[in-house]
C-alpha cells in the first residue's frame, strides 16, 4: 500500500509539474504576442505621427508660397518666382529611419512600400526646389523643373499618409 501511494504521489508531482510548466509557456507566449501587438501599434504610432508632421508642414509651404504669389502676376512665371522664392521646410525623416527594422514587421509590404515612397518624394522634392533656384537664369529648364515639382508635390499630397 505504501508503495502504491508512493508511486501515485510521484504521478501527481509529475503531472502537477508538467501541468504547471505548461501553463507557464502558455502565459508567456500570451505575454509576448501582446508586447508585440503594443509595439506594433507603437511603431505605426511613431511612423504615422512623423508622416502627419511632413504633410503638414507641405502644406504650410504651400500657403506661404500661394502668399507670396498673391502680389505678384498670376502667370506661371509669377508661380515659379513665387515657389522659388520660400523655402522648403526641413523633412523629418529620423523617426522612419530609427524604426526601420520593426517597421518592417509592423507595417504590411504595400505601407512599407508607400512610406518608403513618401520619404523619397520629399528628398525628390528638396532637390528639385533647390535645382529650380539654382537654374533660375534658363527659363526652359526652371519650366520643366516646376512641372515635375508641382506633378510631385501633388501626388504627395493626394496620396496623403498610408499608415492609418
Amino acid at each position: 500500500m505504501e508503495v502504491i501511494g508512493a508511486i501515485l504521489g510521484l504521478v501527481g508531482t509529475l503531472l502537477g509539474t508538467y501541468l504547471g510548466f505548461s501553463l507557464s509557456e502558455r502565459a508567456a507566449k500570451t505575454r509576448q504576442v501582446q508586447i508585440d501587438r503594443e509595439l506594433t501599434h507603437s511603431v505605426r504610432t511613431v511612423i504615422r505621427i512623423e508622416i502627419d508632421r511632413n504633410l503638414f508642414r507641405l502644406h504650410t509651404f504651400l500657403l506661404a508660397v500661394q502668399y507670396e504669389e498673391a502680389p505678384l502676376p498670376r502667370d506661371s512665371q509669377g508661380k515659379r518666382s513665387a515657389l522659388r522664392g520660400v523655402n522648403l521646410p526641413i523633412w523629418s525623416h529620423a523617426i522612419w529611419e530609427s524604426q526601420l527594422p520593426l517597421a518592417a514587421k509592423a507595417l504590411t509590404e504595400s505601407e512599407f512600400e508607400q512610406v518608403l515612397d513618401f520619404h523619397s518624394s520629399l528628398d525628390t522634392l528638396s532637390i528639385a526646389h533647390i535645382d529650380m533656384r539654382d537654374r533660375s537664369d534658363n527659363i526652359n529648364q526652371v519650366n520643366t523643373l516646376y512641372n515635375q515639382f508641382m506633378e510631385l508635390f501633388n501626388d504627395v499630397t493626394a496620396k496623403g499618409n498610408p499608415i492609418r
